[in-house]
């Protein structure tokens, strides 16, 4: 199942013979099962496996190994780090207490920790040592070839658009005749992709257009690689126009749920580019998992700014607190971002006379922080016009004379205030 990947058959087969089971293999069986768990939330964004207590180990190197992919793939880099450490520090004493190899076999056999290592660190932004530990690798001469292939591609990633003549050799090296059987399907499309990318920067358009269509009549994925590839080589030709064409059909062809963040707000970017603003605010405001994003709402309350269409900005910074709100209420928890979100409500339901709606919000407020007299002192203020009754009832909360007091010292208070500074004399020279 794992060579055919069908990893989420894998996972629901190891899963069943690791409780059913009890003897001599069962940390094979669990190394292995990990292995298949990463490689499959690596593979597929949508897979939401929920993962059990005992699914990740630390009990050899191997499960350490895959236990840290697991969680590379679900984004945790930080934890994943200290992971991989400590598997090639297990890897290193077992090998050392064989006493079959010497340092550099020990190397070349963590390899592939210390490659997953520096793409760990890569993703974390520490791409200087990243690049040191690519290359540290490299130098090793791996006899695995996936792990070069991994190590060259990264290398030219880290590249970007700088140093070219290296990226090219290193992309050679990675998309080798003899690697391919090494890598599975998701590996390939990634090192076609960046093919497909370094083309369009060393000018070669059509070598870069030949590698996408033929990834798109070879495959049939979800995800957004290959069209945003696409998007980059008609912008490189300043196409703008089928750029916007081409992710929109994307978009709208039914396959929402893979279409990244990235990718989304390339296409609003590309709409504000050829001046449609009103088509950009459209689709941010119908889609709800952006209008949660502090960052998004600001942006699309400052384009309806700019539109002068001051109705829509405050529907939308509502809209963005009620979401945010109930969807909070069902997690159970209160998210910094709504905090945020009212308090700049606050500020543009001042701005706009709507007292009303103030007054709604630092309830709100108030109900999240309590304690914050600073919040409950307002409140009480805006009550005071609409519900004396209510502002009254609030202002029993507010802390008493006593209690402000309390930790105030009037002596030193007083003696403070009895000091006087005396006035610096003129000195006169002679």
């Amino acid at each position: 199942l794992f060579k055919l990947e069908k990893y989420n058959e894998c996972v629901d087969y190891y899963r069943s013979l690791i409780k059913n089971n009890v003897d001599e293999y069962q940390s094979t069986r669990q190394a292995n099962f990990i292995a298949a768990l990463a490689t499959w939330k690596l593979t597929d964004p949508s897979c939401n496996v929920q993962l059990e207590s005992n699914d990740l180990s630390d009990e050899t190197y191997d499960t350490t190994y895959n236990s840290a992919c697991v969680l590379l793939s679900s984004g945790k880099y930080a934890e994943a780090e200290i992971k991989l450490r400590s598997a090639e520090a297990q890897c290193r004493r077992e090998l050392e207490e064989e006493g079959d190899m010497n340092e550099e076999e020990i190397s070349r056999e963590t390899a592939n920790i210390r490659v997953q290592l520096a793409y760990c660190l890569q993703q974390q932004d520490k791409n200087v040592e990243a690049l040191t530990l690519y290359n540290d690798v490299l130098k090793t001469k791996p006899t695995d070839l996936a792990v070069i292939a991994v190590a060259s591609n990264n290398l030219a990633v880290l590249n970007r658009d700088q140093n070219l003549f290296d990226s090219r050799k290193r992309i050679k090296t990675a998309t080798a005749p003899e690697t391919e059987p090494k890598l599975n399907a998701f590996q390939k499309k990634i090192l076609q992709v960046n093919e497909a990318l370094l083309a369009i920067y060393t000018g070669q358009h059509e070598t870069a257009r030949r590698i996408l269509d033929k990834m798109v009549q070879k495959n049939n994925d979800t995800d957004d690689s290959v069209p945003m590839a696409k998007v980059s080589l008609l912008m490189k030709e300043k196409k703008l126009p089928e750029a916007t064409q081409l992710l929109q059909e994307f978009i709208e062809n039914g396959k929402q749920r893979s279409v990244s963040l990235y990718c989304r707000l390339t296409y609003v970017q590309l709409l504000l580019s050829q001046g449609k603003v009103n088509q950009a605010c459209d689709y941010l405001r119908n889609d709800e998992e952006l209008l949660v994003k502090p960052g998004i709402v600001a942006t699309l309350v400052t384009l309806y700014n700019y539109l002068e269409d001051t109705k829509s900005a405050a529907q939308v910074l509502n809209e963005a607190v009620d979401r945010l709100y109930n969807l909070d209420r069902t997690k159970g928890k209160h998210s910094r971002s709504l905090a945020y979100l009212i308090k700049q409500n606050i500020i543009y339901q001042e701005k706009q006379g709507n007292g009303k709606r103030v007054t709604e919000m630092l309830e709100i407020l108030h109900k999240l922080y309590p304690n914050d007299t600073n919040i409950l002192s307002k409140l009480i203020i805006h009550y005071l016009k609409s519900d004396p009754e209510r502002a009254n009832l609030l202002s029993q909360k507010l802390p008493s004379i006593k209690q402000l007091a309390e930790g105030i010292d009037a002596d030193t208070l007083e003696s403070t205030f009895g000091k006087r500074v005396t006035k610096a004399e003129k000195t006169i020279e002679k």
